[in-house]
């Protein structure tokens, strides 16, 4: 038990006060002349005794009052313990306690109500009774706070896991948030600013010895030990650096910052407890034991700093839990309540590479939280060009509404270089300034070549009109240059210049052919088969036999059965495709009515077992449509229908989504699907380059200007790891006379700027019920440690108890002058 002012203790004498006043105020009897002088007399002495015991209890009542005035003004302070008694045990002895009092001094009335006896005597008997009945009321209460309910409110305040003198040295860990949302701004703050003020100020206020470790979601942590004016190096143990005075803590704490690359709130409070365990020897000093160990999380509490998932959840509620030895858990939310945001959700291209003078079409999703009403914001379209400069190249404007999301997209066209990088950004600013823009770079490559095979040239129209347009051809900005060779040819031609060969209704492949196939896909080019007519039905189709030989088997990722015609028709299947070749689909929500396509004939496959079914048909069975087979440096990808009108085998180049389809396919077997250049900054993130020459030694140039060089083993894949900050990288080669550069952008993981707030409930989930409390200031901070270091402060208690005693006091005081003056009244009217 602590005292905040003992010196008000003294203040406990004047409880005599009543006494001496009850001694030299106490009523004297006043001598009476009546004949009946014996009956006088017998009624004097019942009302004297009752008198006596009426103004003891009033008396009493006085003394309590001015015992709780001095404890109030004391701030008497208890444990931070809940001494509300338990159910059903304690909280029903105490009723019974309470009850059965009550219930025999009301029995006892109403049996002396039936003696006859006069009212003097009743009433002097009653008021015995009323003492009787309250001290055996005390005594029994006494007796059970001290047999029931005092051992575990001894327990609690002499427990030195919970309890610690109010100078005690504290172990504490200070874990910061430094997400992205922690920059959300008001009254010209940052979170994360007023999170690092109530750090520094509960800081100086920290008692000395105390160690102090800074940690935050981004990097690793530190130690410093607070003892006085002594500086003196300390060891470091594992990722945590132990600093050496009370401004090495501040310094690093003001050198915090914020990162989109983060863990979860989760892990670093676990990693807390482990560094504040008694068995992790992690504490610069030998006297581990007088330290009272706490754990400060500053925070907004915005829902994308935690993991939720039941498992993550369960395992810190239980790490806490299991921390007996933890003296508390502060958690200092400094988000705000009711956040409002504008800012671009997403950046999407229609094309990642494009050619020379090609265009590319740029949607930014935008959206609002907490707005009120309509508002109208504006988007513009930036294009960095060779000098660094952001050049404007359009801007549109959007109607927002609360959680609603709207698009602005534009047209970036005669595009060149090398690549292109670009920013959407809105115009106007908001609390939260890192989503205001979005980032995204464009690979400019010549279109590579595709080899079309098929018995006759007319049987690749559809497919050549739809990747390779002439008016596209003419301006010089078709995605792919296609070109016609006749099955019979394929064995004796190079296919070193070729990104991906399509066969199309190739009816008998040679040996040599599927030979040389394989050797083309090894080496990573792309295959795709287009199953066509049937030698069945259609004289010169595809003979499945040819393509279930070994040879075959090799390379083509299924085996042929029989083409099959349904009717009713089925459907091609693409709305839960994640495949990189058919992403686009899930991106954009919908498969067009390129799904709405009735497919009356298509061959049943069976795939084999290194295979991947990506796409199935939307009949009863569920029959493969698409089957994929990885090998080596390239892949094989096997369509069980066909890719034109010609057979009348389905209605896709109907579809206004044909060229889509086809444009994805054959860009994922020539690896432009691939090739992305913008990304979202996230854990574990490697970026990948795919240098048309073998590339050894290159540099990374950061936005920031930094810049990093890096090795690859075989040059033909570069794997880049990003340092997280968003916007735009180059990458330069380091080779003498070689030109290769490339760039790639690191947009904000959508999830950062989430700004919804964790329930209490959901807190409660994390840390479990009452192992944690919750501030929002500086003073509340304080108030909350020091309830747990100190005890809980009982004053509202004790205002409570004083003014029910006083009411109590003054009623009683009233009644009993009230009935001394009636009574004294009738002796004399006697």
């Amino acid at each position: 038990m602590q005292l905040i002012n003992p010196a008000i203790l003294y203040g406990l004498g004047l409880a005599a006060v009543p006494v001496v006043l009850h001694l030299l105020l106490r009523a004297r009897p006043k001598p009476f002349l009546f004949p009946a002088l014996h009956l006088l007399e017998v009624r004097r002495r019942h009302n004297v005794r009752r008198l006596r015991l009426r103004h003891l209890w009033l008396l009493l009542l006085r003394i309590a009052l001015i015992a709780l005035i001095v404890l109030a003004v004391a701030r008497l302070k208890l444990p931070a313990a809940n001494f509300w008694p338990r159910w059903p045990g304690e909280l029903l002895s105490l009723l019974i306690l309470f009850g059965l009092p009550l219930v025999a001094y009301l029995l006892l009335l109403r049996a002396w109500r039936g003696r006859g006896w006069p009212q003097h005597q009743y009433t002097t008997r009653r008021t015995i009774l009323r003492g009787v009945i309250g001290l055996l009321v005390a005594v029994l209460l006494a007796l059970w706070g001290g047999l029931l309910y005092g051992p575990r409110v001894a327990g609690e305040m002499t427990n030195p896991s919970q309890v610690a003198a109010r100078n005690a040295p504290v172990a504490a860990v200070f874990l910061f948030d430094t997400s992205l949302s922690m920059d959300y701004r008001t009254q010209s703050k940052t979170r994360l600013e007023v999170a690092q003020q109530i750090a520094r100020e509960h800081l100086a206020r920290l008692p000395l010895g105390s160690q102090v470790a800074v940690i935050d979601t981004q990097i690793e942590s530190a130690i410093v030990e607070r003892d006085g004016d002594n500086d003196r190096p300390e060891a470091a143990s594992g990722w945590v650096l132990f600093l050496t005075s009370p401004s090495a803590v501040l310094r690093r704490i003001d050198e915090l910052q914020t990162h989109p690359v983060r863990r979860s709130l989760n892990a670093c409070v676990e990693s807390a407890l482990s560094l504040l365990a008694p068995e992790a020897q992690r504490l610069s000093r030998a006297s581990q034991e007088s330290l009272v160990r706490e754990i400060y999380v500053f925070t907004d509490v915005a829902r994308s700093g935690w993991s939720l998932d039941e498992d993550n959840s369960a395992r810190l509620r239980e790490a806490v839990a299991g921390s007996d030895w933890l003296g508390g858990v502060y958690v200092v939310d400094v988000g705000a309540i009711q956040p409002v945001n504008t800012g671009i959700e997403s950046v999407d291209l229609s094309h990642n590479t494009v050619p020379t003078g090609g265009a590319v079409s740029v949607t930014a999703a935008v959206n609002a939280v907490g707005v009120t009403g309509k508002e109208t914001r504006t988007v513009d379209l930036f294009l960095v060009n060779e000098t660094g400069k952001k050049v404007p190249r359009g801007s549109v404007e959007v109607t927002l509404e609360t959680e609603n999301t709207t698009t602005a997209t534009f047209l970036a066209d005669e595009l060149s270089g090398s690549f292109v990088q670009g920013e959407v950004r809105l115009r106007s600013s908001d609390p939260l300034d890192v989503d205001d823009a979005a980032y995204f770079t464009v690979g400019i490559a010549p279109a590579p070549e595709i080899l079309l095979v098929a018995p006759t040239a007319s049987e690749t129209d559809y497919l050549r009109e739809a990747l390779s347009p002439p008016q596209e051809q003419q301006r010089g900005r078709a995605r792919f240059r296609c070109s016609f060779l006749s099955a019979n040819r394929l064995a004796d031609t190079s296919l070193d210049r070729y990104r991906a060969v399509i066969l199309l209704n190739v009816a008998e492949p040679s040996r040599a052919t599927w030979k040389q196939l394989e050797e083309f896909v090894r080496g990573g080019g792309g295959l795709g088969v287009v199953l066509g007519s049937s030698i069945h039905w259609q004289p010169g189709g595809v003979d499945p036999a040819a393509y279930n030989s070994d040879a075959a088997r090799r390379l083509v990722p299924a085996e042929l059965d029989v083409s099959w015609k349904y009717v009713p028709v089925e459907y091609l299947d693409l709305r839960n495709a994640t495949h990189p070749a058919l992403k686009l689909f899930a991106d954009l929500g919908s498969s067009g009515d390129i799904g709405n396509r009735g497919i009356s004939r298509y061959w049943k496959l069976k795939p084999a077992a290194d295979s991947r079914v990506i796409a199935r048909f939307t009949g009863e069975a569920a029959s493969p449509a698409m089957v994929e087979r990885i090998l080596e440096r390239g892949r094989v990808l096997l369509l069980a229908t066909a890719l034109d009108l010609r057979w009348q085998w389905n209605d896709l180049a109907r579809s206004g989504w044909y060229v889509v389809l086809v444009d994805q396919l054959v860009g994922y077997l020539s690896g432009r699907t691939s090739e992305r250049f913008t990304h979202r900054a996230s854990t574990g993130m490697a970026i990948q380059l795919f240098p048309p020459r073998p590339v050894l030694e290159y540099s990374v140039v950061s936005p920031g200007g930094d810049q990093h060089p890096g090795r690859s083993r075989t040059g033909r894949v570069l794997s880049i790891t990003a340092d997280g900050r968003l916007g735009h990288y180059q990458v330069r080669s380091l080779q003498e006379g070689d030109g290769y550069r490339a760039g790639f952008s690191l947009n904000l993981d959508a999830d950062e700027r989430t700004l919804d707030r964790l329930a209490a409930e959901e807190l409660d989930g994390l840390f479990g019920e009452k192992r944690y409390s919750l501030s929002r200031d500086l003073e509340q901070l304080e108030r909350n440690v020091g309830n747990v270091r100190i005890g809980r402060e009982v004053f509202p208690l004790l205002l409570f108890l004083l003014l029910l005693v006083f009411c109590v006091e003054h009623l009683v005081a009233n009644r009993f002058y009230d009935v001394d003056q009636s009574e004294t009244a009738e002796e004399t009217a006697s």
